[in-house]
């Protein structure tokens, strides 16, 4: 979300008040760390000597050794027997580096290629001793909560109902759906997966997010929203108020937080995809 002039003084008056990086966060709509950036705090720096850069050949190769399944300690003993000195802290940091370059030039070039593009989700939570399943589309990259669903149980019309009643009226043609491979998504007694058919029918692309990004992302939300409401007396009848005005905030907070990460990363200086996400909340594009 684009800060107005005046949401600044706002920040730092509610944060001399002694409201915390989250509340803020959550009531202006944008990452933890914006929050950081706004207040000048000083979580943001980060003493210590510079690591000593690892040579692009030790990189490769490293990469390589995971490629073909290797463990963290297993590349390290390799790499030792070679008389090449790397921590595992450096392997696992190299690996992750390598991973989030991967992340962020496959969502620019979806933003790219794409006019919308939307994830779709399903989160199991469990709230007051009942089990909810939450389904939940989320524009890309504004993080904006397009439509959810809060069940007990979700069924496939309830996510052929999103599509049709909720994206569809808006939805340009050349339209991007990241779906979750989980049911009701996808079939579990037919070979014949009826959304496809009928996403092919609306004319618009789709792509399955892969498991270990969806373990990710899905474990991120339903911990930031059982942290949330752990300690709070919400009756059954009003968790559906509080997801409506609360639940879909804390969801695009750490959308925000999810892109911030790609993207400051992948260069903060505004090149590479920081310049390519439009509406993402650091460019306020």
């Amino acid at each position: 979300m684009k800060l107005k002039p005046d949401d600044i003084p706002k920040i730092i008056e509610m944060r001399e008040r002694g409201a915390t990086l989250r509340e803020i966060s959550i009531k202006f709509g944008i990452s933890k760390r914006r929050v950081c950036q706004i207040l000048k705090d000083k979580r943001l720096r980060k003493p210590g000597r510079k690591p000593v850069a690892i040579d692009e050949d030790v990189k490769n190769l490293i990469l390589r050794l995971r490629r073909r399944g290797y463990s963290i300690d297993r590349i390290h003993g390799y790499l030792l027997s070679k008389e090449i000195h790397v921590s595992r802290y450096r392997i696992w940091k190299t690996i992750k580096e390598h991973e989030l370059f991967k992340r962020g030039f496959l969502l620019q070039k979806f933003l790219q290629e794409w006019e919308l593009v939307v994830v779709i989700l399903l989160l199991n939570l469990k709230i007051l001793e009942t089990t909810y399943k939450l389904l939940v589309a989320i524009e890309i990259p504004s993080c904006r909560v397009v439509s959810y669903r809060l069940k007990r149980s979700v069924r496939l019309n309830d996510v052929i109902e999103i599509l049709d009643r909720d994206l569809s009226p808006r939805a340009p043609k050349r339209t991007l759906l990241l779906l979750s491979r989980v049911p009701p998504l996808v079939p579990t007694r037919s070979c014949t997966n009826r959304l496809i058919k009928h996403i092919k029918n609306m004319r618009w692309e789709y792509r399955w997010i892969p498991t270990k990004e969806l373990r990710h992302i899905r474990n991120t939300l339903i911990k930031t929203i059982m942290d949330e409401l752990q300690g709070k007396m919400i009756s059954t009848e009003d968790i559906h108020s509080w997801f409506s005005n609360e639940g879909t905030k804390l969801i695009e907070v750490k959308c925000h937080e999810y892109l911030d990460d790609i993207c400051n990363k992948l260069g903060g200086d505004g090149n590479g995809i920081v310049g390519q996400v439009k509406g993402h909340p650091e460019t306020g594009k």
